[in-house]
């Protein structure tokens, strides 16, 4: 079962469009679910508000991570004659924004490892 709906993110982090929200859902549930060792199973409370929000704002991570092309290792463009250079970050520093804004939500819950 999702831990959000499209009714929840778009009332309170809304970003992407419902077909985006759609199709990112299922990547952010599985990033917290690892980053958590599965902690957030079950959960209620203000740890469930907590998740939820971490999930949304997870959402929101992986679509700036694709419209940014953040972890491709692509690091410059070329185009008859013109080129442009872009910073991209590696696939780790990628994964290390994710499991940071895993963080930034659920700090103080226990749920990642830690209170």
């Amino acid at each position: 079962m999702p831990y959000i709906d499209w009714e929840y993110y778009s009332s309170h982090f809304p970003k992407v469009e419902k077909q985006e929200f759609e199709r990112l859902l299922p990547q952010a549930e599985m990033k917290i679910e690892v980053l958590t060792h599965l902690r957030c199973q079950g959960v209620c409370g203000y740890k469930l508000d907590r998740v939820k929000a971490a999930v949304a704002n997870l959402v929101n991570a992986l679509y700036d991570q694709e419209q940014t092309g953040a972890g491709r290792g692509v690091t410059s463009v070329s185009n008859a004659g013109y080129s442009e250079s872009y910073a991209n970050v590696t696939v780790e520093q990628a994964d290390a924004s994710l499991r940071s804004v895993c963080f930034q939500w659920l700090s103080g819950t226990g749920l990642m490892g830690c209170l």
